[in-house]
Protein backbone atom coordinates (compact mmCIF):
# COMPACT_ATOMS: atom_id res chain seq x y z
CA UNK A 1 0.00 0.00 0.00
CA UNK A 2 3.10 2.50 0.81
CA UNK A 3 4.42 1.88 -2.90
CA UNK A 4 0.77 2.72 -3.90
CA UNK A 5 0.60 5.68 -2.28
CA UNK A 6 4.55 6.92 -3.44
CA UNK A 7 2.88 7.13 -6.70
CA UNK A 8 -0.88 8.14 -6.13
CA UNK A 9 -0.22 10.14 -2.80
CA UNK A 10 -3.25 10.96 -0.67
CA UNK A 11 -5.75 12.74 -2.89
CA UNK A 12 -5.13 9.71 -5.90
CA UNK A 13 -5.43 6.71 -3.15
CA UNK A 14 -8.61 8.14 -1.45
CA UNK A 15 -10.12 10.33 -3.88
CA UNK A 16 -12.68 7.50 -4.73
CA UNK A 17 -13.10 5.71 -1.72
CA UNK A 18 -13.63 1.96 -3.05
CA UNK A 19 -10.64 2.29 -4.53
CA UNK A 20 -8.58 2.03 -1.36
CA UNK A 21 -10.67 -0.59 -0.18
CA UNK A 22 -9.77 -2.47 -3.74
CA UNK A 23 -6.59 -2.31 -3.09
CA UNK A 24 -6.00 -2.76 0.27
CA UNK A 25 -7.92 -6.41 0.15
CA UNK A 26 -5.75 -7.29 -3.06
CA UNK A 27 -2.75 -6.83 -0.82
CA UNK A 28 -4.16 -8.53 1.99
CA UNK A 29 -5.13 -11.48 0.04
CA UNK A 30 -1.86 -11.57 -2.38
CA UNK A 31 -0.20 -11.68 1.21
CA UNK A 32 -2.05 -14.12 3.17
CA UNK A 33 -1.27 -16.58 -0.05
CA UNK A 34 2.20 -16.13 0.26
CA UNK A 35 2.37 -16.64 3.52
CA UNK A 36 0.78 -20.22 3.23
CA UNK A 37 2.69 -20.92 0.39
CA UNK A 38 5.77 -20.06 2.76
CA UNK A 39 4.20 -21.97 5.65
CA UNK A 40 3.40 -24.97 3.76
CA UNK A 41 5.84 -25.49 1.54
CA UNK A 42 9.05 -23.18 2.45
CA UNK A 43 9.27 -21.79 -0.85
CA UNK A 44 12.44 -20.22 -2.26
CA UNK A 45 13.21 -16.58 -3.02
CA UNK A 46 12.44 -17.94 -6.95
CA UNK A 47 9.76 -19.75 -6.36
CA UNK A 48 8.38 -16.39 -4.54
CA UNK A 49 9.12 -14.05 -7.51
CA UNK A 50 7.54 -17.12 -9.90
CA UNK A 51 4.15 -16.56 -7.53
CA UNK A 52 4.75 -12.78 -8.15
CA UNK A 53 4.91 -13.27 -11.55
CA UNK A 54 2.23 -15.36 -11.97
CA UNK A 55 0.17 -12.85 -9.84
CA UNK A 56 0.97 -9.83 -11.22
CA UNK A 57 1.04 -10.71 -14.71
CA UNK A 58 1.24 -7.80 -17.20
CA UNK A 59 1.34 -7.54 -20.88
CA UNK A 60 2.51 -4.04 -21.20
CA UNK A 61 5.77 -4.51 -19.21
CA UNK A 62 6.02 -7.86 -18.15
CA UNK A 63 9.59 -8.22 -17.43
CA UNK A 64 9.97 -5.04 -15.12
CA UNK A 65 6.60 -4.64 -13.45
CA UNK A 66 6.10 -8.51 -12.73
CA UNK A 67 9.83 -9.60 -11.43
CA UNK A 68 11.13 -6.19 -9.99
CA UNK A 69 8.07 -4.80 -8.55
CA UNK A 70 5.87 -7.82 -7.54
CA UNK A 71 8.55 -10.10 -7.07
CA UNK A 72 11.62 -7.93 -5.69
CA UNK A 73 10.18 -5.06 -4.23
CA UNK A 74 6.63 -6.42 -3.49
CA UNK A 75 7.53 -9.98 -2.32
CA UNK A 76 11.14 -10.94 -1.42
CA UNK A 77 11.58 -7.20 0.58
CA UNK A 78 8.68 -6.87 1.61
CA UNK A 79 8.53 -10.63 3.21
CA UNK A 80 12.05 -10.10 4.61
CA UNK A 81 10.95 -6.48 6.29
CA UNK A 82 7.66 -8.07 7.73
CA UNK A 83 9.89 -10.78 9.86
CA UNK A 84 12.56 -8.34 10.47
CA UNK A 85 9.68 -6.92 13.16
CA UNK A 86 7.70 -9.94 13.60
CA UNK A 87 9.21 -13.32 13.31
CA UNK A 88 6.99 -16.15 11.78
CA UNK A 89 5.93 -18.37 14.05
CA UNK A 90 6.16 -21.76 12.17
CA UNK A 91 3.66 -23.77 14.67
CA UNK A 92 1.25 -21.61 13.45
CA UNK A 93 -1.57 -23.75 11.14
CA UNK A 94 -1.61 -22.64 7.43
CA UNK A 95 -4.49 -21.52 6.05
CA UNK A 96 -7.88 -23.51 5.28
CA UNK A 97 -9.76 -24.03 1.99
CA UNK A 98 -12.19 -21.38 2.46
CA UNK A 99 -8.91 -18.66 3.33
CA UNK A 100 -8.20 -19.69 -0.45
CA UNK A 101 -11.36 -19.86 -1.72
CA UNK A 102 -11.92 -16.04 -0.59
CA UNK A 103 -8.52 -15.18 -1.49
CA UNK A 104 -7.99 -16.23 -5.07
CA UNK A 105 -12.25 -15.90 -5.62
CA UNK A 106 -11.32 -12.02 -5.05
CA UNK A 107 -8.40 -11.61 -6.86
CA UNK A 108 -9.87 -13.19 -9.74
CA UNK A 109 -13.00 -11.16 -9.34
CA UNK A 110 -10.57 -8.23 -9.20
CA UNK A 111 -9.57 -8.66 -12.21
CA UNK A 112 -12.00 -9.07 -14.33
CA UNK A 113 -14.18 -6.19 -12.07
CA UNK A 114 -11.04 -4.28 -13.43
CA UNK A 115 -10.75 -5.12 -16.62
CA UNK A 116 -14.13 -4.49 -17.97
CA UNK A 117 -14.57 -1.16 -15.70
CA UNK A 118 -11.33 0.37 -17.36
CA UNK A 119 -12.07 3.07 -20.08
CA UNK A 120 -8.29 2.00 -21.70
CA UNK A 121 -9.25 0.03 -24.47
CA UNK A 122 -6.57 -2.91 -24.10
CA UNK A 123 -3.35 -2.36 -26.79
CA UNK A 124 -0.89 -5.18 -28.18
CA UNK A 125 -1.46 -7.94 -30.86
CA UNK A 126 -2.93 -11.68 -30.72
CA UNK A 127 0.60 -12.68 -31.21
CA UNK A 128 1.24 -11.11 -28.00
CA UNK A 129 -1.59 -11.84 -25.79
CA UNK A 130 -1.03 -16.03 -26.47
CA UNK A 131 2.71 -15.52 -25.98
CA UNK A 132 2.20 -13.73 -22.82
CA UNK A 133 -0.22 -16.71 -21.90
CA UNK A 134 2.37 -19.36 -22.37
CA UNK A 135 4.87 -17.66 -20.24
CA UNK A 136 2.44 -17.80 -17.72
CA UNK A 137 1.47 -21.21 -17.61
CA UNK A 138 5.31 -22.31 -18.10
CA UNK A 139 6.26 -20.30 -15.08
CA UNK A 140 2.85 -21.61 -12.96
CA UNK A 141 4.02 -25.52 -14.34
CA UNK A 142 7.52 -24.64 -13.01
CA UNK A 143 6.46 -23.07 -10.07
CA UNK A 144 4.43 -26.57 -9.26
CA UNK A 145 6.84 -28.76 -10.37
CA UNK A 146 9.49 -27.09 -8.20
CA UNK A 147 7.79 -26.90 -5.00
CA UNK A 148 6.62 -30.26 -5.54
CA UNK A 149 10.16 -31.44 -5.99
CA UNK A 150 12.28 -29.56 -3.41
CA UNK A 151 11.25 -29.96 0.23
CA UNK A 152 12.68 -27.37 2.40
CA UNK A 153 12.79 -27.40 6.64
CA UNK A 154 11.94 -24.45 8.04
CA UNK A 155 14.48 -21.84 8.89
CA UNK A 156 15.70 -19.29 11.39
CA UNK A 157 15.73 -15.73 10.21
CA UNK A 158 18.87 -14.03 9.19
CA UNK A 159 19.30 -10.40 9.33
CA UNK A 160 21.45 -8.36 6.72
CA UNK A 161 22.73 -4.82 7.00
CA UNK A 162 22.33 -4.17 3.26
CA UNK A 163 18.72 -5.23 3.25
CA UNK A 164 17.62 -3.60 6.20
CA UNK A 165 18.64 -0.32 4.78
CA UNK A 166 16.98 -0.81 1.20
CA UNK A 167 13.85 -1.60 3.67
CA UNK A 168 14.23 1.21 5.65
CA UNK A 169 14.98 4.20 2.81
CA UNK A 170 12.18 2.56 0.81
CA UNK A 171 9.41 3.35 3.33
CA UNK A 172 11.12 6.77 3.37
CA UNK A 173 11.46 7.28 -0.13
CA UNK A 174 7.97 6.16 -0.81
CA UNK A 175 6.81 8.23 1.96
CA UNK A 176 8.54 11.21 0.66
CA UNK A 177 6.86 10.88 -2.64
CA UNK A 178 3.77 10.16 -1.90
CA UNK A 179 3.65 13.45 0.61
CA UNK A 180 5.46 15.85 -1.37
CA UNK A 181 5.55 14.62 -5.06
CA UNK A 182 2.46 13.03 -5.94
CA UNK A 183 0.54 16.39 -4.65
CA UNK A 184 -1.13 16.50 -8.07
CA UNK A 185 -2.44 13.65 -10.53
CA UNK A 186 -3.35 13.03 -13.50
CA UNK A 187 -5.38 9.88 -15.32
CA UNK A 188 -2.67 6.78 -16.09
CA UNK A 189 -3.84 3.56 -16.82
CA UNK A 190 -7.35 4.40 -15.59
CA UNK A 191 -6.22 5.56 -12.09
CA UNK A 192 -5.32 9.01 -10.86
CA UNK A 193 -1.17 9.20 -10.38
CA UNK A 194 1.53 11.26 -10.84
CA UNK A 195 3.65 10.71 -13.37
CA UNK A 196 7.11 12.27 -11.42
CA UNK A 197 5.99 10.00 -8.79
CA UNK A 198 5.64 7.18 -10.51
CA UNK A 199 9.36 7.65 -12.40
CA UNK A 200 10.78 7.71 -9.49
CA UNK A 201 9.68 5.03 -7.55
CA UNK A 202 10.43 3.03 -10.73
CA UNK A 203 13.97 4.26 -10.17
CA UNK A 204 13.96 3.46 -6.53
CA UNK A 205 12.72 0.12 -7.35
CA UNK A 206 15.85 -0.37 -9.80
CA UNK A 207 18.28 0.61 -7.19
CA UNK A 208 16.25 -2.08 -4.58
CA UNK A 209 16.45 -4.49 -7.02
CA UNK A 210 20.37 -3.64 -7.96
CA UNK A 211 20.96 -3.88 -3.69
CA UNK A 212 19.00 -7.50 -3.91
CA UNK A 213 21.42 -8.74 -6.69
CA UNK A 214 24.63 -7.47 -5.15
CA UNK A 215 23.32 -9.61 -1.72
CA UNK A 216 22.78 -12.58 -3.08
CA UNK A 217 26.17 -12.10 -5.51
CA UNK A 218 27.60 -11.46 -1.90
CA UNK A 219 26.51 -13.91 0.41
CA UNK A 220 25.43 -16.69 -2.13
CA UNK A 221 22.06 -17.47 -0.08
CA UNK A 222 18.75 -17.18 0.26
CA UNK A 223 17.28 -13.80 1.78
CA UNK A 224 15.04 -14.99 5.04
CA UNK A 225 11.64 -14.60 3.97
Amino acid sequence: MLFEYSMRGLKGMTLHGIFFFFNFFLYFFYCSIVEDLIRRFKITNLQLILVAFCFGINIGSMLFINVVWWGSLQSVLTFYFANRFCKRDWSEKPMGPLGWILSVGYIVWLAVFMLFKSKIPLKGTAHGYFMSVIIFLVALIYLIYSINKNKREPWDFKQSFLLDCLSFFSVCVFMFLGTFVAVRQVLVSGSLGSPLAIKLSAAWTLVVFMGMLLYYLKNKKQISI
